[in-house]
């Protein structure tokens, strides 16, 4: 949330499901839509082992669908782009280029240091 509310002070548009009421639609759908080109030039991953867990579908089925339906989206639009432009992980304190989901790793040479 600090990072959001940073970005949006430096007058940024965020689209966070924790800043926006997304009961009207459904998690995946909304999901999907904030994702398309035409809504975020470029999308924010804020890469964690739980985020990777939860991409990767390595938690219970009642933890993280929205995060495992988001890295699914975003796996399609780097498969059929053939290419990473738009998705930029974003490294916390403590955490490792490991916990930079996969296919968005293998488009990034990054440090292995948080931000």
């Amino acid at each position: 949330m600090e990072l959001a509310n940073a970005l949006l002070g430096h007058g940024i548009d965020v689209a966070l499901d924790h800043l926006r009421c997304v009961r009207r639609r459904a998690g995946p759908t909304w999901c999907e839509e904030q994702l398309r080109p035409e809504n975020s030039g470029f999308v924010l991953m804020i890469c964690t082992e739980t985020y990777l867990k939860r991409v990767q579908d390595q938690v219970p089925a009642d933890e993280g669908r929205g995060v495992f339906w988001e890295g699914a989206a975003i796996y399609g639009y780097i498969y059929n782009q053939k290419g990473n432009e738009r998705f930029i992980p974003i490294l916390l304190d403590g955490a490792g280029t490991d916990a930079i989901p996969v296919l968005v790793r293998k488009q990034h040479t990054l440090p292995d240091r948080g931000v």
